[in-house]
């Protein structure tokens, strides 16, 4: 069973709407591009944007640019409303099979993924951390070799090297 929420109206942000026969062809789209995998992942197979470092399916469906699970529970819930967030429940940012996704919101969204893990913690870095990962791009070293010497994960540490290319700029 798919718990979807309420429906913002089509004025309303990043709000989706879709019509019965607009979530047809958004469905039968999304269903030529996806491969299922072993893990039971629905994996999309086309067009990805990568953000800091890790691809995200993206589409384009009645002129709006998404990513593609996005549309997915659109199509299964009728629309989401604006500001919802469309989480992975397998962490399989590729997958787009709806019973792996979960319209949520936001706060949700970071506290499963420090209950998993993944986060910092909740915490800020501080000056002193902010000035040893500078030092460590600047040194060379890989995103990934910084984030397993922090304990964090890799996007954590490409969202340091992108303001560290800002402050450069």
């Amino acid at each position: 069973m798919i718990d979807c929420p309420s429906r913002g109206g089509p004025n309303s942000g990043n709000a989706i709407v879709m019509s019965a026969s607009d979530r047809l062809l958004c469905a039968s789209r999304i269903g030529r591009k996806a491969v299922l995998r072993e893990s039971g992942c629905l994996e999309w197979t086309g067009a990805r944007r990568f953000c800091c470092g890790v691809p995200r399916p993206v589409s384009r469906f009645n002129g709006k640019c998404a990513r593609t699970y996005r549309f997915v529970m659109a199509c299964v819930c009728g629309g989401l409303p604006a500001g919802a967030v469309v989480a992975h429940r397998c962490d399989n940012p590729m997958c787009v099979r709806p019973s792996h996704l979960v319209v949520t919101s936001q706060r949700w969204n970071i506290g499963d993924r420090e209950a998993k893990g993944r986060g910092n913690g909740g915490r800020r870095r501080s000056e002193k951390d902010t000035t040893e990962i500078f030092s460590m791009i600047d040194s060379g070293m890989s995103q990934r070799e910084i984030a397993q010497k922090l304990g964090v994960s890799q996007p954590a540490i490409c969202y340091w090297a992108k303001k560290r290319r800002a402050a450069n700029d």
